[in-house]
């Protein structure tokens, strides 16, 4: 679903407006939009910059990771065999983070038409399922949501989010091993994103959402490398879409990185934000896993 006016982006009272998308191929396809933005006015300053940005996206440029639009498109499905290769390999040398204990198993009596024993009220109301039969089974999952801050300003280098993404792959990779049901949430977090400071109040902090991972399904590495590991799909896609959602003349350079805003914290037990640059960053990041998640879910 696109926006088709401003007013369906929703405002908070701290002065960000949000926006989720439904999947990468929505936003894929909002962001390459030729020719289109909320901003309604003659010169369309939005516009312009949204498509001269995808223009300038070709395989020369270490600013969008050497994408066109066409190979963006194509790493939505397949990702670069390099990405995966290296957040996979930078995620099995964080296993050292500390172990996260399996959740419970509960016996659990079920009453059949056959079993191991009889019961007695259900043999003299003659129950057809008076046998019964005790099993172990799992508690209900609990569930754990990660949030993946893929901002990252110009002055940052690509490589820097594979870090992230590899956090969150073995962040991942141990709450589904321990029984968790995991959500990975990425997002874009665009402060300062209004140039006409007029209209600074109305139209300033712009927060995107994404969900890659839904809770209940596997986890796929292929469906979070691009996303949240290739500096294209931030630079290419996100960006591209806060020029075109933004009803106000924007800055150029898109605004500047931000943590994400208290209000939405909360509805995440474990956030990988814009300081988690190195691999000792990321390492250091599943560390306190165990001890944020005990305290979260407590």
């Amino acid at each position: 679903m696109h926006p088709t006016t401003a007013d369906e982006i929703q405002r908070g009272r701290d002065g960000w407006h949000r926006w989720e998308w439904e999947s990468p191929t929505d936003l894929f396809n909002f962001a390459t939009r030729d020719g289109f933005a909320l901003q309604r006015n003659r010169k369309g300053h939005n516009r312009v910059l949204a498509d001269m940005h995808l223009r300038q996206m070709r395989p020369d440029s270490s600013f969008y990771g050497g994408h066109t639009v066409e190979s963006l498109r194509e790493a939505l499905i397949t990702p670069r065999p390099s990405i995966l290769e290296t957040i996979e390999a930078i995620a099995d040398r964080i296993t050292t983070a500390a172990p996260i204990a399996g959740r419970p198993r509960r016996r659990i009596r079920h009453f059949r038409e056959y079993g191991s024993e009889l019961d007695p009220i259900a043999h003299l109301c003659r129950l057809p399922n008076g046998w019964s039969e005790a099993q172990r089974e799992p508690a209900p999952a609990s569930l754990v949501r990660i949030g993946v801050n893929l901002s990252i300003s110009a002055k940052r280098k690509p490589h820097e989010l594979l870090y992230r993404g590899a956090a969150a792959l073995a962040l991942a990779d141990r709450y589904a091993a321990a029984g968790y049901s995991v959500e990975i949430v990425a997002f874009d977090t665009a402060a300062n994103l209004g140039h006409d400071r007029r209209n600074a109040q109305r139209f300033n902090h712009l927060l995107q959402y994404i969900i890659i991972k839904s809770a209940g399904k596997p986890l796929d590495v292929s469906a979070l490398a691009t996303a949240l590991c290739d500096v294209g799909f931030i630079r290419g896609l996100m960006m591209t879409a806060s020029a075109r959602l933004a009803p106000v003349k924007i800055c150029d350079l898109f605004g500047s990185e931000a943590p994400l805003p208290d209000a939405d914290r909360s509805g995440f037990h474990y956030i990988l934000d814009t300081d988690i640059r190195t691999e000792a960053a990321a390492l250091a990041a599943v560390n306190r896993a165990s001890t944020d998640l005990d305290r979260a879910t407590a």
